[in-house]
């Protein structure tokens, strides 16, 4: 008899969505953490039942038991809930450093759910520098409704985009610190790249203004509105 089978579907399952859709996006970043604190809770969840011999998150253990009429020993079960242990331990110990992130995740993700007066301040040091000025500035953005709306339906990334620093300084600052915790080294790789395959030897008479021109087009994410720009140059043209 052996949990190993059942582990190793959840343990698989936590894997695919901890990847990573596209390499150096930040929300990929958030994903991939969500992924290894829900995997931490299914383990004490796991634990549970295996106390409790129920056996509904371990499947092919539970047929097996079925299938030979055994009933399984307490000891055994102790062995089970060791092992679960040392598993939740190892996670706890590899991604300590993570878990004393995740009230700066809930910060840059939806900072209008933060109970600033009964919880305080979260966010620690060195991220914030005047927790003072943080807190009172938090108050503010939370009754900000435009803010609110538009946190709705935009990425993590945007939002702090429309965060102005002149009204926020402290929170636009320890947004911009918290984001830059999770910068890569994908984003320079794929430019020397690009600009590999653009200046190649068929082109060797590419002007720098150019070149950087072109490399500005293949790299960024920014999608125009053509439809707009076509409406604006009607109404140009009809006046």
């Amino acid at each position: 008899m052996d949990t190993r089978p059942d582990l190793s579907h959840w343990y698989n399952e936590a894997s695919t969505n901890s990847q990573f859709s596209t390499p150096g996006h930040w929300e990929d970043y958030i994903r991939s953490c969500s992924t290894v604190f829900s995997f931490q809770n299914k383990i004490k969840v796991f634990q549970k039942d295996i106390m409790s011999k129920t056996f509904n998150h371990f499947p092919n253990l539970k047929m097996t038991l079925n299938a030979i009429t055994h009933v399984i020993t307490d000891h055994k079960v102790e062995e089970y809930k060791d092992k679960l242990q040392g598993l939740l331990e190892e996670f706890q110990v590899r991604f300590d450093d993570l878990q004393e992130l995740k009230p700066c995740f809930t910060f840059l993700v939806n900072p209008f759910d933060i109970d600033v007066i009964n919880d305080g301040w979260l966010v620690r040091q060195p991220f914030v520098t005047n927790v003072s000025a943080a807190e009172m500035e938090l108050i503010e953005l939370q009754e900000d409704l435009a803010l609110k709306t538009f946190n709705k339906c935009h990425s993590t990334v945007e939002f702090w985009r429309k965060v102005t620093e002149r009204k926020y300084p402290e929170l636009k600052k320890t947004s911009a610190l918290l984001l830059s915790v999770f910068s890569t080294t994908y984003c320079c790789e794929s430019l020397f790249s690009v600009m590999k395959f653009i200046k190649s030897k068929y082109r060797a008479s590419l002007r720098n203004e150019h070149l950087s021109e072109l490399i500005r087009n293949a790299l960024t994410s920014y999608r125009p509105d053509f439809q707009k720009l076509v409406n604006k140059m009607e109404n140009q043209l009809i006046y």
